[in-house]
């Protein structure tokens, strides 16, 4: 599994078998990451040191010269064998060689509990025994360019927009419309013939043939008014004060009658009671009935 972000590690570095520009490449890669180094140990000959001097001062590392040719992994394994019983050793330390003389220190750390990673140039390194003895290996040819050169890369311009293209607009093309076809004119409805007045001669009658007709159709005769004499108004008043009481407009029956007119002896005979009153029509008024159910209406007092 390869480095994350903001990882801590201590990292120990063979100058004698790893380039500037290796070393430069996972330094860049891991300040891209936030990866915080809390050892920063570099080994090598005088030569080597030299070359890397600038990068090692940047970055801050303690550099340790060796003493003869093969006392640079001797110095490099004292250390981090000091620092690993000292308790100085973060979970994940990186030694960065293409040597594969570190295998057995490797090991070793990895009994202890630490993680280790290592770095290294294929192109130079052993790469399938460093593959088997570290958990993670970062290959500096294979990494990306170092950050400083990502950063000050030239950014490429985006290619210009295509313009855009103008389509000629055709002219317009007239376009005959066909007329619609004409409505047959409809034939106007025949009229009612207008009604022409009837002259109604009415031939004048010569006048012996109207009076002949006047002749035989001779008009009802109305029966003639009774006249009433001052003894037929005193008998009326004698009709009336013998029904007492008996208001205008009210009216009596007949039957109710007979007994107190017979008793002031003003009727007599088998005559019929109504025709006593028929008599006096402005005074009475004689119901439309039959028999002794009739009804006799008092008109005014005479």
């Amino acid at each position: 599994m390869l480095l994350v972000q903001k990882e801590k590690l201590a990292l120990f570095v063979d100058m004698d078998n790893l380039s500037v520009t290796g070393l430069e490449t996972v330094l860049s890669r891991w300040r891209y990451r936030q990866t915080t180094l809390t050892l920063r140990r570099a080994y090598g000959g005088l030569d080597k040191l030299k070359g890397a001097a600038a990068l090692l001062q940047r970055h801050g590392f303690h550099v340790r010269a060796n003493h003869g040719k093969g006392t640079t992994d001797v110095l490099l394994t004292v250390d981090v064998m000091d620092a690993l019983h000292a308790g100085q050793l973060p979970p994940v330390v990186a030694i960065a060689s293409s040597d594969a003389d570190f295998v057995p220190l490797v090991w070793r750390l990895r009994d202890a509990g630490i993680r280790v990673v290592g770095v290294a140039e294929r192109v130079i390194a052993n790469a399938d025994a460093l593959t088997a003895a570290y958990h993670d290996m970062e290959w500096c040819d294979e990494c990306v360019p170092p950050l400083a050169a990502v950063v000050n890369a030239p950014v490429p311009m985006p290619a210009p927009l295509p313009q855009p293209v103008q389509v000629p607009v055709p002219a317009s093309v007239p376009v005959s419309v066909p007329k619609p076809a004409p409505v047959p004119s409809l034939a106007p409805a025949p009229t009612a013939p207008t009604p022409v007045p009837v002259q109604v001669v009415v031939s004048p009658v010569p006048l012996a043939t109207a009076r002949t007709s006047e002749a035989q159709v001779a008009p009802t005769k109305s029966p003639a008014p009774i006249q009433s004499t001052e003894g037929d108004l005193a008998k009326a008043r004698a009709l009336v004060e013998a029904l007492q009481p008996w208001q205008p407009h009210t009216v009596k029956q007949l039957q109710q009658m007979g007994s107190a007119l017979r008793e002031r002896n003003l009727v007599s005979g088998k005559k019929p009671l109504h025709t006593h009153f028929r008599r006096f029509p402005g005074v009475f008024q004689v119901m439309p009935s039959t028999g002794a159910a009739r009804m006799v209406k008092l008109l005014k007092r005479p």
